[in-house]
This record gives structure tokens, C-alpha cells and sequence, in this order.
């Protein structure tokens, strides 16, 4: 439609905090990022760590492209990172909560949901993909996830779309509710 926009996916990839983790592995010899949740002190300010990285992912892949003229479609925002830091046992809502005070709020967001079955049919790399505790399988991650994002959902109101509907019926009422919110922004 001629509509400058940008796609980005805001997952948390440790930039700032890189060194910290290497230093944290090399002091305590036995702490990576999957073994956080057994330290009390990690557990408490692991949040507050990983917000500078995520301001600067937000900065470079949202804030910029906005600051230049360009619609931005995030993929999953912050929201994914609160999810894998619930999966991680690390979430610690007082720090989630400054995170989500720091950073602007989307002009329309949405979340679609399948059954973790479904997903797992879908998408059949998720053991390989992504950072899973050596005791769970693709499936009790998924389940995880996905409570955690309902939680994330229910909680700041965000709309949920059962997504296990035929493709074209979704693409239309994602379309809809994009070419809607754009339109009354612009008017």
C-alpha cells in the first residue's frame, strides 16, 4: 500500500549484558543464563539487568525507525522477553512493570493464540530454536509460553485472536484491525 513500514522481531539479545554473564560464569564457575533462577540474588535483579539491553534493542529497532517517518510492526515486543523471563523462573513483576513505563505502549497490539499442539505441528524446530531447560520437551515449553503470554494478555488487556482458524479469515481480520488503527491515527 506504499505505507513506510518497518517489521521487527524485539527479542532480547544480550548485548550490554554479555559481558556481565561471562564475568558472572567465570566468578561463580557454575552459573549460565539457564541456572540464574538458582541464585536468590539473580532471581532478584536479573530484570533490572536485562531492561538496558532491551532499551537499547527498542531504541535501535523501534525508536529510530519511528523517529525517521516509518511504521514499525513488532513481532511479540517486550512481551516476549517478560514471557522467557517467566519461563526462566526469573520474572520479577516490579521490574517488568518499570519496563513497561519506560517504553512507549504499541498503538495496536494483539496476540494470537494456538494450542501448544498446534504450534508444535507448525513449527516442529522448537527444541532446536530456542534457549529449552535440559528437563523439558518442545511441548512443556510451548505450554509454558503460551501461559505466560495469556497471563501477559489478560493482565494489560491485549486483544487474543484464536489463530487456529483458516489463514484467510485471520489475514482478513488482522488486516482489518491494522488498516483501521492507521486510518484513525492519520485522519
Amino acid at each position: 500500500m506504499g505505507i513506510p513500514s518497518q517489521y521487527v522481531w524485539c527479542n532480547w539479545d544480550p548485548k550490554i549484558t554479555l559481558p556481565l554473564m561471562a564475568f558472572i560464569y567465570l566468578v561463580t564457575g557454575r552459573y549460565r543464563r539457564k541456572d540464574y533462577h538458582k541464585s536468590r540474588i539473580l532471581r532478584k535483579i536479573w530484570n533490572y539487568i536485562v531492561i538496558f539491553d532491551f532499551l537499547c534493542i527498542y531504541l535501535f529497532k523501534v525508536k529510530i525507525p519511528l523517529l525517521i517517518g516509518k511504521n514499525v510492526v513488532c513481532d511479540r515486543y517486550v512481551y516476549d522477553m517478560i514471557a522467557d523471563l517467566m519461563y526462566d523462573g526469573l520474572y520479577n513483576e516490579k521490574a517488568s512493570k518499570i519496563l513497561l513505563k519506560l517504553i512507549p505502549e504499541p498503538d495496536l497490539t494483539f496476540m494470537l493464540d494456538v494450542p501448544e499442539e498446534v504450534s508444535d505441528l507448525r513449527k516442529d524446530d522448537t527444541k532446536d530454536s530456542v534457549n529449552i531447560k535440559e528437563s523439558d520437551n518442545a511441548i512443556d515449553y510451548l505450554k509454558i509460553h503460551r501461559k505466560a503470554y495469556l497471563q501477559i494478555a489478560e493482565s494489560l488487556n491485549i486483544p487474543v485472536i484464536d489463530a487456529t482458524r483458516e489463514f484467510d479469515g485471520l489475514h482478513e481480520e488482522i488486516y482489518l484491525r491494522v488498516l483501521q488503527r492507521y486510518t484513525s491515527m492519520n485522519e
